[in-house]
């Protein structure tokens, strides 16, 4: 795959050259762009003008070697790793290379971990909503963030603006839903588990 014709990638000022089927195997919107017949003496090339140079190496990273989650990580990006994560579910879909959430769940979930609101915005909502499909665990993550934020955060506007995005975003109010029904259950359970053991054991609760 990386033998054969090389073609021209012009990103921002940036020329890479890339190998034309490597860039088909993973992207139908390369292979579209790539296979249009050029005169003879031409080499095959497309400009991306508004690209990132960043954005388009780690997507060549991921064509080569299958996996970009170090690139991602606390350890690596720090406080962008949020950031990088989205930016690449964006630049993802762009090229139609299919679902990444095994690429990017692991690192997102632990810069949210480490930096919560200081890294987590309310955009990134719509990005995870729209590059993923409806049951996704970035679904879940991203709306369990965002309502962990809007219970502990002490500044309101800052908080509740997560929140908001049930209006705007498709399917954020549907899973902010479940994951409130989720949390009452287990707030329940534990209410439950606070009755002396003998009763717990009469309930069917495990004893710990």
């Amino acid at each position: 795959m990386m033998r054969g014709l090389q073609v021209v990638i012009y990103v921002g000022p940036e020329k890479d050259y890339s190998p034309k089927s490597l860039l088909c195997h993973y992207s139908p919107v390369f292979c579209d762009w790539l296979e249009v017949k050029m005169e003879d003496g031409d080499e095959p090339k497309k400009t991306l003008p508004d690209d990132n140079v960043d954005d388009f190496e780690v997507l060549v990273e991921y064509m080569l070697n299958g996996n970009v989650a170090d690139i991602f990580s606390v350890k690596e990006a720090g406080e962008n790793a949020v950031e990088r994560c989205v930016a690449f579910l964006l630049y993802a879909k762009k090229f139609d290379l299919g679902d990444m959430t095994d690429i990017v769940h692991d690192p997102f979930k632990a810069a949210l971990s480490k930096f919560c609101e200081s890294a987590f915005k309310p955009e990134h909502i719509g990005v995870v909503f729209g590059t993923t499909p409806p049951g996704n665990s970035l679904r879940r993550l991203v709306t369990q963030a965002a309502i962990s934020t809007s219970v502990v955060g002490v500044d309101r506007h800052k908080t509740y603006r997560y929140l908001e995005r049930e209006a705007i975003v498709e399917g954020f109010a549907f899973e902010s839903l479940q994951a409130i029904r989720g949390w009452s259950k287990f707030i329940e359970f534990l209410g439950m588990t606070s009755e002396p053991a003998t009763e717990r054991r009469e309930l069917g609760v495990p004893r710990y």
